[in-house]
């Protein structure tokens, strides 16, 4: 946004306004002085580049002893809008005839063009960062200012590469700490770069294009045009790409040929006579297609010959050169396909078949569509199928062997390291492991299920204090499940509980109090 001046414009509040206010009342007809602030010169506007103004406003009090420095942004009537606390001065609260000018402020003097920023570009020149095809630059920009969005830049820029492009380049592009965006760098009409138009430590100037969203470079050092494109005037048509399309295209055809290539030989190309004569022995001459096809009708008559009896237009057969027939048939030799795939192809079920001699099937092996997978079998020596089933799943009709093992239909297995059957070998070890055992006396027993391992057991606790540690006759591999305790002597009248704590796989603390003498005990667990 552009800075608006006006000279000697002041005026007062006409009311109290607070810290967070942000319109602003000022005396009755004073108003207009402000809004003149907020509008440019008529010889200094530009009718295809609109900007928006703003102006700097300074609230003191009578005294001039606290100041508030604000951007004025709209005026209506008597009424101005303004953003408050600017350039680091703190928003508060004014009273009724503080003071409210436009006066100069450290802000509108820093927006005032410095010849020395002028001489140094700083404000439309910039060194290149980035890489050689992405190229990055930074601005100073008030574009932004008292939330504006007003981009419009037009001014040609002067940028300094420290890289040299090795193609097609793009430039991002920051103003005032805002990325505007990365746009391509063209030449001429919208064509990306070519290697080497950007050199390193050589400026390059470029123009922003709103309509195309890209700058144009408008020194590039391979030229603007893309001179492949073109031919050049010193080399007199050699640089023609494709001579005789030219000559084609221009009409020259049979006198340009005639002076560019000599007469055909044995030895060298060029121009050849044509003939249709089939007993010639011309050695410059060319045979037209109608020679060459009356010679050969001329050969092909004169050297045919019988084949199996046959002669002329022969139709061979099969048998008549010793081939297998596409409908079928039988080959008496060994066959062997080279390719990578053997097909039976149709709907209805399909067998590969090994026979006897005298036709009866030894083996089938076969898949029915929509079947329930593969299946083989030993044809007429019986044995049932063996099913490769599409669930991922073998079954078989009988037993199954794995060397010594034998895999029964009833799910029982035989092998030599069980000595049998595994289901003999099972209840043998079942049979002959100890089903429980118990131990023990009232101090101190267990009865213990070896199967499951559920271990019981209990004993008697004497008090030898408030918490008495309990050693379990067998510890526990899993866990505890709980202990209980019941009293079982006391001294005159028992006034207090006991219970069981602190139970681990390896005992408990039982706690009995100075009446409580002794105690049954039992726990469970695994």
């Amino acid at each position: 946004m552009r800075l608006g001046f006006g000279n000697n414009v002041k005026a007062a509040l006409a009311a109290d306004i607070t810290a967070m206010q942000t319109t602003l009342p000022v005396i009755p007809g004073t108003g207009a002085p402000f809004a003149a602030l907020l509008k440019a010169d008529e010889a200094l506007k530009n009718p295809s580049y609109q900007t928006p103004c703003y102006a700097k406003l300074t609230l003191s009090d009578k005294k001039e002893t606290a100041f508030e420095i604000c951007h004025l942004v709209k005026v209506n009537g008597d009424t101005l809008t303004v953003l408050r606390g600017q350039e680091g001065t703190l928003a508060r609260g004014w009273s009724l005839n503080d003071v409210i000018a436009n006066f100069a402020t450290r802000g509108s003097e820093n927006t005032f063009v410095q010849i020395e920023d002028l001489q140094s570009g700083k404000y439309l020149s910039a060194i290149a960062g980035g890489t050689e095809n992405a190229l990055a630059i930074a601005l100073p920009s008030t574009f932004f200012n008292n939330h504006g969005d007003t981009f419009a830049l037009r001014a040609p820029l002067f940028i300094l590469p420290i890289l040299t492009n090795t193609g097609a380049a793009t430039l991002q592009l920051v103003c005032a700490g805002r990325v505007m965006g990365t746009f391509p760098i063209v030449k001429g009409v919208n064509t990306p770069l070519a290697a080497g138009d950007i050199v390193k430590d050589s400026p390059l100037v470029v123009v922003f294009s709103t309509a195309l969203s890209c700058f144009s470079m408008v020194n590039p050092v391979n030229g603007l045009f893309d001179m492949a494109r073109f031919l050049e005037k010193a080399q007199n048509l050699a640089d023609l790409v494709d001579k005789g399309a030219a000559r084609n295209n221009l009409g020259l055809g049979k006198l340009a040929l005639e002076d560019d290539y000599p007469k055909g030989s044995l030895s060298q190309k060029g121009i050849v006579q044509l003939s249709n004569a089939i007993d010639s022995d011309s050695e410059t001459m060319a045979a037209t297609p109608k020679a060459v096809k009356t010679a050969m009708d001329v050969v092909v008559s004169s050297s045919v010959k019988s084949v199996n009896g046959k002669k002329g237009e022969v139709n061979l057969t099969s048998d008549d050169i010793g081939a297998f027939a596409k409908t079928g048939g039988t080959v008496n030799g060994a066959v062997i396909v080279e390719g990578n795939q053997l097909v039976l192809k149709g709907d209805d079920r399909k067998h590969f078949c090994i026979q006897d001699q005298d036709g009866r099937a030894r083996m089938w092996l076969y898949k029915d569509k929509g079947g329930d997978g593969i299946h083989l079998n030993n044809g007429e020596d019986g044995g049932g199928d063996w099913v490769f089933n599409k669930n991922g799943h073998f079954y078989s009709p009988q037993a199954l062997h794995a060397a010594g093992a034998t895999y029964q239909e009833d799910g029982n297995v035989h092998g030599a390291v069980w000595g049998g059957h595994l289901s003999g070998w099972l209840n043998n070890q079942l049979n002959s492991r100890t089903r429980t055992q118990v131990s023990g006396g009232r101090g101190g027993w267990w009865y213990k299920d070896e199967l499951s391992g559920f271990v019981f057991q209990g004993g008697v606790v004497s008090r030898s204090g408030s918490n008495t540690r309990v050693t379990f006759p067998v510890g526990y591999q899993r866990e505890c499940f709980g202990a209980q305790m019941t009293l079982s002597a006391w001294r005159q009248s028992s006034g207090s509980n006991i219970f069981a704590t602190g139970i681990e796989n390896s005992g408990f603390t039982a706690v009995m109090y100075e009446q409580e003498v002794e105690a049954n005990w039992w726990a469970v667990g695994v």
